[in-house]
């Protein structure tokens, strides 16, 4: 069985209705931070996505960049967490077309690859942090909540 938060095929949460807003990860705090997990491969997507929960932010999950993009007219995210190859639409361009936008521009992308030797290439395109396959929750949770911080004063 699908949880709420888990992509369909047409674009939205599964279990939900058209413009409603999925509920809050178990354990997320009302008013939680809201991180969307954008990877191909279901595995991966699951297993942060239960680890993101666990920690208090409300996840929400997309298997291509086109869903991404979708979601973020709809569904306001503080961060994403994008895999760079992708069916459709690389990562590293959805990345640079958040950062390219005015109105999305404040979103956190964080790129996450198997592929070695990309992390100049993700800086070049908007990447706020950049993580090699399989990243490690600890480390991704330390970046969140440095990039997600209140700037000081």
């Amino acid at each position: 069985m699908s949880s709420p938060s888990s992509s369909s095929k047409g674009g939205r949460p599964q279990g939900t209705r058209p413009g409603a807003k999925p509920a809050a990860a178990p354990g997320a705090a009302p008013g939680a931070r809201t991180l969307m997990i954008v990877d191909d491969d279901d595995k991966v997507c699951q297993v942060l996505k239960k680890g993101f929960e666990h920690a208090g932010y409300r996840v929400l999950v997309a298997d291509n960049g086109l869903k991404l993009v979708a979601t973020l007219r709809t569904d306001p995210v503080d961060a994403v967490l994008l895999d760079i190859n992708m069916p459709w639409v690389s990562g590293l361009q959805v990345g640079r077309a958040i950062k390219a936008d005015p109105g999305l521009a404040h979103i956190k992308v964080i790129y996450i690859t198997g592929l070695p030797g990309q992390e100049e290439e993700c800086r070049q395109n908007g990447g706020d942090g950049f993580f090699q396959k399989p990243p490690k929750l600890a480390e991704l949770l330390s970046t969140l909540r440095l990039l997600l911080a209140p700037p000081p004063g």
